[in-house]
């Protein structure tokens, strides 16, 4: 897996969200496959813990010329 264009955006001192792009390689199933993702992810810090409050993933797909 490779991570790219990792974004940070802090909203107060106990929330921020992060997005990212992440392409997967591997092999499923006998197949090999390569896939782009896009991140969200809502982190809250309760009790002096970071914790997921919220996510989101979608697959990129290229598009046909």
């Amino acid at each position: 897996m490779e991570i790219s264009d990792r974004q940070i955006h802090p909203y107060s001192s106990d929330c921020v969200v992060v997005t990212l792009k992440a392409e997967i390689d591997g092999i499923l199933n006998g197949q090999a496959f390569s896939e782009t993702y896009r991140f969200t992810r809502v982190w809250l810090q309760r009790q002096n813990r970071w914790q997921i409050a919220a996510g989101h993933v979608s697959q990129i797909i290229p598009l046909q010329s």
